[in-house]
């Protein structure tokens, strides 16, 4: 279900380490069930508990053991998810309610809104076009020997597949981006030393 992790650890690493190692460490704060706040950001709190929630779900994984590796992966799911439940009661779908967003849930609805990204990534026509004329051999049309061969047309199918290869290949820096968003507009302080 995680098999893509990986890529997005890598790409936000650099990112949110930035901001937590920038971040001011203070000490305890509680939040109202006991639970130690360990950071906090508009609008939400991320606490113990639910950082090992977190790394108990990433166990099977292997995923990386430094804590500030794993703490970088949870912001962003938490940020993305988020985003994403923000989303969809914008768009007038009930969200699931706090008390029962799992992480399971929380990474799916990650996964949901980075795909939505991607989906909603906007390519000029004309690096379609370059990228079209730029690599013909991968839009020929037939095989024949000695024979001028011809390219597909570059109708809306071919446009909307030129796309597709664009931006996967760009994908890792298309999310980056859309997290550095969300990152800068959270306003993310460490609160507690993650245990």
């Amino acid at each position: 279900m995680l098999c893509d992790f990986n890529v997005f650890i890598k790409a936000f690493r650099a990112s949110l380490l930035l901001v937590i190692f920038s971040a001011m460490i203070a000490f305890g704060e509680e939040g109202g069930s006991g639970e130690t706040i360990v950071a906090e950001g508009d609008g939400f709190s991320l606490t113990q508990k639910e950082i090992d929630r977190y790394q108990s779900a990433f166990a099977s994984d292997k995923i990386p053991t430094d804590k500030k590796v794993l703490l970088a992966a949870i912001f962003r799911y938490e940020l993305l998810s988020r985003e994403y439940f923000n989303k969809q009661k914008e768009m007038g779908v009930e969200p699931t309610p706090e008390a029962s967003r799992t992480i399971e849930i929380k990474v799916l609805a990650a996964k949901k809104y980075i795909q939505g990204v991607l989906d909603d990534y906007v390519l000029p026509d004309d690096v379609i076009e370059s990228y079209y004329r730029s690599f013909p051999d991968k839009f020929r049309v037939g095989n024949t020997p000695g024979a001028v061969a011809a390219l597909l047309p570059l109708d809306d199918a071919l446009k909307k597949e030129i796309k597709f290869i664009i931006v996967e290949k760009k994908k890792d820096t298309i999310v980056e981006k859309r997290v550095q968003d969300l990152v800068s507009k959270s306003n993310i302080k460490i609160i507690n030393e993650y245990q």
